[in-house]
């Protein structure tokens, strides 16, 4: 199928009921979390992050979310509903959201911790947001008991 740029959009996403009902799907929650997140059941998003919407035709495929760590550093987390993985289309709308969210933050850099193992995640943050490897931290990751090493991912202004 070809996808055309004309019909994505990026925009602001303020209603929690959206961003909920993205979230919790059980086909992504668990992924997302670690070991220290609530029941999906009692998850609630922090409206102090700016949540982007990815959209195609109208259509919400996902959100890229930021938040601020530091003076100069936010962090990005990228979520796409799992029907649209392998299509093509977050790759299209995704990079629309990194000009988005330096203009809304007052981010010189945008950060991302990613499970090590999670090759198909790490090579998306360097395609579509063109984030490079800065560094690993072992064992700073832990889901259903288990300790990871996650990469630290960063691009920036």
């Amino acid at each position: 199928m070809y996808w055309t740029k004309e019909k994505a959009r990026v925009e602001v996403v303020t209603d929690p009921k959206v961003i909920r009902e993205l979230i919790v799907n059980p086909d992504l929650y668990p992924y997302l979390m670690d070991d220290s997140a609530p029941p999906a059941k009692e998850w609630e998003p922090d409206m102090s992050y700016i949540w982007i919407g990815c959209y195609y035709t109208n259509v919400l495929l996902g959100l890229v979310v930021i938040h601020q760590l530091t003076a100069a550093m936010w962090q990005v987390h990228t979520i796409f509903k799992p029907k649209y993985w392998g299509t093509g289309l977050p790759r299209l709308v995704a990079p629309m959201t990194k000009p988005l969210a330096f203009k809304l933050s007052k981010a010189q850099k945008f950060y991302a911790m990613i499970p090590v193992q999670n090759t198909q995640v790490i090579d998306f943050a360097k395609d579509v947001w063109d984030m490079e490897i800065e560094g690993i931290c072992k064992d700073g990751w832990l889901m259903n008991g288990k300790t990871m090493n996650t990469y630290h991912l960063g691009v920036s202004k």
